[in-house]
């Protein structure tokens, strides 16, 4: 029941609600790694948190183009009914099932493939990967 409750909050909030979800968590880790520190830090904190920040800015503006692009064309693939679904009847749980690992393969394999693969992606993702001060922002 509560877990129904939670989900439907998710699906109603708005773009910018959700934004302001990721900052909050992304704010509460770094104040708790700033309170309850795992071990000192021997680096200038504010300087890298603040390029982590710059980094995670292009990642989030890169995101949203893929993310409008993609919509654009799962619209036109709707409007054309294109692809394997379109031919056969199936439950709707198997639809969602199918559609959920089929976006998690092109939105995040293929992408995190192609940040390795192409030259200017490497660029910018490798960022990520040389990070020898592992903290909250890290992994943005």
């Amino acid at each position: 029941m509560y877990r129904m409750h939670f989900v439907h909050f998710f699906e109603q909030i708005t773009t910018l609600e959700k934004l302001t979800w990721v900052f909050g968590c992304l704010f509460f880790c770094w104040l708790l790694e700033a309170g309850i520190p795992l071990f000192k830090h021997s680096y200038n904190k504010w300087k890298h948190d603040v390029i982590n920040l710059v980094f995670f800015s292009f990642s989030a503006l890169i995101n949203l183009i893929i993310g409008l692009l993609s919509v654009g064309a799962f619209v036109w693939i709707d409007a054309m009914q294109f692809g394997l679904l379109h031919l056969v009847v199936l439950p709707v749980w198997l639809e969602v099932l199918i559609a959920v690992m089929a976006l998690d393969l092109f939105g995040q394999y293929v992408i995190h493939f192609m940040l390795h693969r192409v030259k200017w992606m490497w660029k910018m993702h490798m960022v990520h990967h040389s990070d020898t001060q592992v903290d909250a922002t890290t992994g943005t």
